[in-house]
């Protein structure tokens, strides 16, 4: 009976071995996170999980998957230890040192592999040590890994020789590198077109958004700019130079575009705000009365929780939810790291797989293959709207700090390292549709939901390039976006569009300088696509015309076209751009909660009047801004009008005359017919 049982006491120790791996790496990673979880803030966030059933269910499920992919590498290391006394059978007497053995063999391995491929990870440590220590520029792991391999296989060969397998085991492995190797081939083999209705059906409309993008990083005329794809597609197509957001966050961004209304018509001027809220008809809604199928797509969900509820057939995101946030970080395992961008990944830890949230393990690739095999062809015309996250905040993701980072801390360097990595994912998306047959006939517009302030001395509009004038006292936050409305780099977006045989839009290019909104896109891309709309709709101008070569006569409307844009809630850290994961946390977890039914992350409805009450708002002109920003004192606010391209600002205390500055009285009269009562009366 004992003898019987002797293989399992050795399956036993190799499991309780690869579960003590993975409490030490929980326990690095706790370390790692300390000064997060220490709090009051912490124990409101956990109180608030466990009152939400979808959540504590998904940490369980992690939880499990966890200790099971844990439990499979006891597996591996016993069925090596066991290979090896079927061989040497001397070994049995020494079976416990061979399980340790190979356990070791394994885990450094994995530990090196980690702290090589992953250098943010917080776990493995002593894995990242030992490559310091060695100093080669060869990485430790590949070669470890093939001395284990090969043994293995060795030993294999001298077990089949012993039974006379050998033959039959031959035959069965060449038969299998050849069923590999045809399944590798069919997947990557070119697909055709498969739109039936040809060039004169209707045009696929594609929409790809980056976030976070300064429009100064595109290349005009020739020049590449940082950016070389993405102004590789721009020289074919139509840039507008002069291109903004209405709100510079992500969220109440993209149901400006898809709604084509402004915020204060969606009523979504924060992120994470609850479906509900939603007013007015979405895109995917439009599109799908008049037959087209919709799919969305992207990298990251935690700032924007869309769905299919807005009217997608398709959605590929990362699991939405409180998990996302709790999970993506929590994951930072080396064992679960090496899965995380890999088919097992996909299925069995969803808050990691292609989300640009788990900044660790996020590789730009698993993006693309998600959009490869989540977006196909159909006979019907498709609506696809993809969001590329990489240039958003913490700029990093799993390359190669040496080779992409320098291993610096400037964030003007790790930004722009970002906006290069998100141009080579650009091409690579953009390949994907080519291959797909998916730009046979289509309309692609490129924009960003909006800019990002890197502290620049031009991203204060009040700096005056002549005089060095400033805001007179009033506090200008130059860093992140959504801070401050006097902050260009953060409302300026970049908005290109490119025909591929859409019927009337041939390969005409052009660089224009019309006032353009970011919910001018809703209108135009309809109007493209030929389906009839209610121009009282929208609170967007269709720009169309332009996209096909013909010429906009100048009105005094348009001339005056009056944008608006706005800041939206911001911790002291995130305007002071100091933020990390702690500050964050500390200072902004009061103002969302999680909604128990759906274990999403939303913004407290209850508080909306307090977020109202500090936010400065703006309306831009065509050469003159008027910024109304709230002061200390409530109930007041300071104006100030601003020359766009240079100039001291100058501080109003009333309505302007329109005899003495008629775009300056206009701008006064649309800001308060927009925010009304939410402006306060003029400080003095």
């Amino acid at each position: 009976m004992l003898r019987r049982l002797q293989p399992y006491d050795t399956l036993l120790l190799a499991c309780v071995l690869a579960l003590l791996a993975l409490v030490l790496a929980a326990l690095e990673l706790r370390s790692g996170f300390a000064d997060v979880f220490a709090g009051r803030v912490v124990e409101s966030i956990v109180a608030q999980v466990r009152e939400s059933p979808v959540t504590m269910s998904r940490i369980a499920v992690f939880i499990g998957n966890v200790v099971v992919v844990y439990l499979l590498l006891g597996v591996v290391v016993w069925l090596s230890a066991l290979l090896t006394v079927r061989v040497w059978p001397r070994m049995a007497q020494r079976r416990f040192l061979t399980v340790l053995v190979w356990f070791l063999v394994w885990w450094a391995v994995i530990g090196l592999a980690n702290a090589d491929l992953y250098r943010w990870s917080r776990t493995g440590r002593w894995a990242r040590t030992v490559s310091e220590f060695v100093g080669t520029s060869v990485p430790l792991w590949p070669l470890l890994a093939a001395l284990a391999g090969c043994a293995l296989g060795f030993m294999t060969m001298l077990l089949l020789r012993q039974k006379g397998w050998m033959r039959q085991s031959l035959r069965v492995g060449v038969w299998s590198v050849a069923a590999f190797a045809l399944a590798t081939a069919w997947r990557n083999w070119p697909q055709e077109s498969q739109s039936p209705a040809g060039l004169g059906a209707r045009p696929n409309i594609i929409l790809i958004g980056i976030d976070s993008l300064r429009p100064e990083l595109v290349g005009m005329r020739g020049d590449l700019g940082y950016m070389p794809n993405v102004s590789e597609f721009v020289a074919g197509g139509h840039r507008f130079i002069d291109a903004t957001t209405p709100l510079a966050r992500t969220f109440p961004a993209w149901m400006a575009m898809l709604t084509g209304r402004r915020p204060a018509s969606t009523g979504i001027r924060e992120n994470l705000m609850a479906r509900e809220l939603v007013r007015g008809t979405t895109l995917p809604q439009l599109f799908a009365a008049q037959g087209y199928s919709s799919v969305y797509a992207t990298d990251e969900v935690r700032f924007s929780n869309i769905d299919q509820g807005y009217g997608f057939d398709t959605v590929l995101t990362p699991r939405i939810g409180t998990s996302d946030f709790v999970l993506g970080a929590a994951n930072d395992l080396p064992l679960t790291n090496l899965l995380a961008n890999t088919v097992v990944g996909k299925w069995l830890f969803p808050e990691t797989y292609a989300n640009r949230a788990a900044a660790v393990t996020y590789d730009p690739a698993s993006f693309v293959a998600r959009i490869r095999s989540g977006v196909g062809n159909s006979e019907q015309p498709l609506f696809l709207s993809l969001h590329l996250t990489l240039p958003h905040w913490p700029y990093r993701w799993r390359a190669d700090s040496d080779q992409v980072f320098g291993r610096t801390a400037d964030t003007v360097y790790a930004y722009l390292a970002a906006a290069v990595e998100v141009d080579r994912q650009f091409e690579a998306i953009m390949e994907v549709l080519r291959r797909k047959g998916l730009l046979d006939n289509a309309m692609v517009v490129v924009f960003s939901d909006h800019g990002e302030g890197l502290n620049l001395p031009r991203d204060n509009v009040t700096q005056s390039g002549v005089s060095g004038a400033t805001s007179g006292g009033i506090p200008v936050w130059t860093s992140g976006h959504g801070t401050s409305v006097l902050s260009p780099a953060q409302y300026q977006i970049f908005l290109a569009a490119r025909s591929y045989n859409a019927t009337g839009y041939a390969d005409f290019s052009g660089v224009h300088a019309d006032p353009i909104s970011l919910e001018d896109i809703a209108p135009t891309v309809l109007e493209v696509a030929g389906i009839a709309h209610s121009s009282t709709a929208f609170d967007g101008v269709t720009f169309a015309a332009r996209l096909g070569g013909k010429a906009v006569a100048a009105t005094p409307a348009a001339a005056l076209r009056v944008r608006f844009t706005e800041s939206a809630y911001s911790t002291p850290s995130l305007r002071q751009g100091a933020a990390d994961e702690h500050s964050l946390l500390e200072e902004g977890a009061d103002v969302f909660r999680v909604n128990p039914k759906t274990g999403w992350v939303e913004i407290r409805a209850d508080l909306w009047h307090e977020l109202l009450a500090v936010r400065e708002r703006a309306a831009i002109g065509p050469t003159q801004l008027l910024a109304a920003v709230p002061t200390a004192v409530l109930g007041e606010t300071a104006y100030l009008l601003i020359p766009r391209r240079g100039g001291a600002p100058v501080r109003l205390l009333g309505a302007p005359a329109s005899t003495a500055d008629a775009e300056a009285a206009a701008l006064w009269h649309a800001l308060h017919d927009e925010y009304g009562d939410e402006l306060g009366k003029p400080a003095s």
